[in-house]
């Protein structure tokens, strides 16, 4: 289970996805799994329904910056050797030059 939702996490920084696209698949993956324990799951769903309810709300108020920092995009951004790479990483985070 924790796996496939890393992969699906890490994935999405390379993938051209935003980020509210993130945020519905990992929802989606959350709703189609098994987790064992009732508390568990709870745990887990309570963690990320803050973090999606945090990211929602807030996204399009932030600083590109912030939201590189946010994502863990910083690094890619920095490294982008292109227009068209820039370009990738704006619209995923939903910001206009």
């Amino acid at each position: 289970m924790a796996i496939g939702l890393v992969q699906r996490l890490h994935g999405w920084k390379f993938d051209s996805a935003s980020a509210d696209d993130l945020l519905a698949s990992v929802e989606k993956y959350l709703g189609n799994v098994w987790i064992q324990s009732d508390a568990e799951y709870s745990a887990i769903y309570k963690a990320w329904s803050e973090f999606r309810d945090e990211v929602g709300a807030q996204l399009r108020g932030m600083t590109m910056n912030e939201r590189l920092y946010l994502f863990g995009l910083v690094g890619a951004f920095d490294a982008a050797t292109s227009v068209a790479e820039t370009d990738r990483i704006y619209a995923k985070l939903h910001a206009s030059r």
